[in-house]
């Protein structure tokens, strides 16, 4: 079995079908939050106990991967504000490289200590 390194961009392409009556943005809502583990759902959401079930799943490995980088922090007294930036490189990384490699919170960490 081979290991995919760290850092590693995938594409997922998913069939769903929700398991009850629900509108467009509680859909969207729900699934963004359960998938990606951001924002969240309004606990009102029909899908909280509906939920939804996957029909189809496919996984595509792009052979790329990315990079992140925090720029321009500014801390303003209990504030900081800052940007984030995505690089995606085609995956061409030797063994150090791979084992360098940091994930973007670990990225505004380091960002914001320094």
């Amino acid at each position: 079995m081979t290991t995919i390194p760290r850092g590693r961009v995938f594409k997922i392409e998913m069939e769903i079908v929700i398991q009850c009556d629900a509108e467009f943005d509680d859909v969207e809502e729900y699934i963004q939050s359960e998938l990606t583990s951001s924002g969240g759902y309004s606990m009102d959401n029909p899908l909280v106990k509906g939920g939804f079930e996957v029909l189809e799943f496919d996984m595509q490995d792009t052979n790329e991967f990315v990079s992140f980088e925090v720029k321009d922090v500014v801390k303003t007294g209990s504030s900081t504000k800052y940007r984030v930036g995505k690089l995606r490189f085609f995956d061409r990384r030797n063994d150090a490289e791979i084992a360098s490699w940091k994930d973007m919170e670990t990225t505004r960490r380091e960002a914001f200590a320094a």
